[in-house]
């Protein structure tokens, strides 16, 4: 799980290989630069389905305060809870 949620690290390597990108000679080498940027998509792939999630997990929260007193906001959260397993 460490992996998944290592966000910091993610943006640190994310930005080394955006510096990467930026140098002029960067497709100089086609192999090596191609595999860099599917690196930096991959991690940017992985940071936005991070981030999705957080927003999934702090809607779940504030929905659970009032799903207490309100049918609508408990089916809403049945509903995020489906999202989050799925």
């Amino acid at each position: 799980m460490r992996g998944f949620f290592d966000a910091p690290t993610k943006r640190a390597r994310l930005e080394t290989l955006e510096r990467q990108i930026s140098t002029p000679n960067f497709w100089d080498d086609s192999e090596k630069a191609q595999k860099i940027v599917q690196e930096r998509s991959r991690i940017e792939r992985a940071l936005e389905g991070q981030e999705k999630f957080e927003t999934a997990v702090s809607d779940a929260e504030v929905l659970f305060e009032f799903a207490e007193t309100d049918n609508d906001s408990a089916n809403e959260l049945n509903g995020l809870i489906v999202n989050l397993e799925t």
